[in-house]
């Protein structure tokens, strides 16, 4: 239906009280519009009936609205229930991912840890091997020294007498 609005209760043309309606034109109309007017061959309803057809209708619309109202009202419910549940599992994951990594971090910490104290172990094995081995060559330079000292002392001045006794002691070091 169009929407139009009226002004008066009368009819413009012939000044009679609007009793029917012009379904065609959609309008109140008079008598005399139907009976000699140009409504004359148009359908026509009493005004009443078109107020209790124009009523049932806005109620029929009404209560369908309300239906729709209330199907949208449940929708935002469910989406609401629904934002609230994607917000707490979103929450509940950012937690066990946060404990996760928490967990693998100490982890690989721990690892670190102790791989480190391995190598650190195997590096004071090493250098005291390494050191110790210095202080055995370091000794043996020494004792080489000696024997070098006493062959050269007994090559340039000693009997040879002496030679033949120290040589099986020289040479046993």
């Amino acid at each position: 239906m169009s929407k139009k609005t009226f002004t008066s209760t009368n009819c413009s043309k012939h000044n009679e009280e609007f009793k029917l309606y012009c379904q065609e034109d959609e309008v109140p109309v008079c008598v005399i519009c139907i009976v000699a007017g140009r409504h004359k061959a148009h359908s026509v309803v009493t005004l009443s009936e078109m107020l209790k057809h124009a009523k049932a209708t806005l109620e029929a619309q009404s209560g369908e609205l309300q239906r729709h109202m209330a199907l949208i009202q449940n929708n935002i419910k469910l989406v609401a229930g629904n934002i609230v549940e994607v917000n707490a599992t979103t929450t509940k994951l950012q937690r066990q991912l946060s404990q996760k990594y928490r967990d693998m971090i100490a982890t690989l910490k721990s690892v670190e840890d102790e791989t480190m104290s391995v190598v650190k172990a195997e590096q004071t094995r090493v250098l005291k091997s390494l050191n110790e081995n210095i202080s055995k060559n370091e000794k043996e330079a020494q004792e080489i020294q000696k024997v070098i000292e006493q062959i050269s002392f007994l090559c340039k001045g000693g009997d040879i007498y002496q030679i033949m006794q120290d040589k099986q002691d020289i040479f046993s070091r």
